[in-house]
């Protein structure tokens, strides 16, 4: 009952201050709120909030994501997190992920770094590095509530390639505490991908790459493209293409929408049965965003 309190009590100080600071007084704030569509009935709703501490580097931010599709269990995640800028050149940053498909819950905790590294040659050109590690542990009743231990390392690059234009890549590697395939082929009855990162999460992933650019085309249009691919454990390849465009439409509102066409390939089992057939769908996400 002690760890469970103390594992509580992080997230539960991080979502009062959230609801709290955007009424106080200096306090800057956003939040957004996003709909997505797809085959099969799958719709899905998110919420995004982030506040600043006033008179302080630090801010809070809170992600609340839930979907959901005929003849599936709802998908329910909570992020929360703080980011502190230690310095103009260096932030640091601590999230507690909490996701749950009825089948399985999985809870994590990530570290992150993200250095400005062109404050070094006082470029206005943005060149950001970061780096992360996360923990994660997953867990089934119908494995007994046995864990499944996962550590991932991340890093990734966003490059100013022009004033308007930027690159970004990224990559994640996932090692477990014990060979995972056994539990995925007892866990894994979804057959949806797409390029959310709890469906990532949920399909045992072994290894993720992504590569976009950004371009701002004029002061209120800003265009992303981006293509990711994720290997399971099970040797499922996973790809998202993403278009999104975000449109400022006051120095208040913003909105966006977002296109994306995700595919995976067939998984069998060892004896040759279909356990996950081959998927190749597309996802719409809409999105309004209010700062203040």
């Amino acid at each position: 009952m002690p760890n469970k309190l103390t594992s509580i009590l992080p997230s539960a100080v991080l979502a009062a201050l959230l609801l709290v600071l955007p009424f106080r007084a200096g306090a800057e704030a956003y939040i957004s709120a996003t709909y997505g569509s797809g085959p099969d009935e799958y719709s899905s709703s998110a919420l995004s909030a982030d506040a600043a501490l006033p008179g302080m580097p630090l801010r809070l931010n809170l992600y609340l994501f839930k979907s959901g599709a005929a003849q599936s269990a709802d998908v329910k995640q909570s992020v929360l997190g703080m980011d502190w800028d230690v310095s103009e050149l260096i932030t640091a940053g601590y999230k507690h992920n909490a996701l749950d498909d009825g089948t399985v819950t999985v809870s994590g905790d990530e570290g992150k770094l993200s250095a400005a590294l062109n404050q070094l040659w006082q470029s206005e050109l943005r060149t950001r590095f970061d780096i992360g590690y996360t923990a994660s542990i997953y867990q089934s009743s119908n494995t007994g509530n046995k864990e499944l231990a996962q550590d991932k390392i991340g890093a990734g690059l966003r490059q100013g390639i022009t004033p308007s234009l930027t690159l970004y890549a990224g990559h994640d590697e996932y090692t477990y505490d014990k060979n995972p395939k056994n539990i995925a082929y007892l866990l894994i009855k979804r057959t949806r991908n797409n390029s959310n990162v709890a469906y990532t999460l949920l399909g045992f992933p072994d290894h993720t790459n992504l590569f976009g650019i950004s371009w701002q085309a004029t002061d209120a249009l800003t265009l992303d493209i981006s293509s990711s691919k994720t290997v399971s454990v099970l040797d499922q390849l996973q790809q998202s293409k993403r278009l999104g465009v975000d449109y400022q439409l006051t120095d208040q509102l913003n909105l966006s929408a977002a296109v994306s066409k995700s595919t995976s390939t067939l998984v069998k089992t060892a004896l040759g049965f279909t356990l996950l057939p081959a998927t190749d769908d597309i996802y719409t996400e809409f999105s309004l965003g209010w700062a203040f």
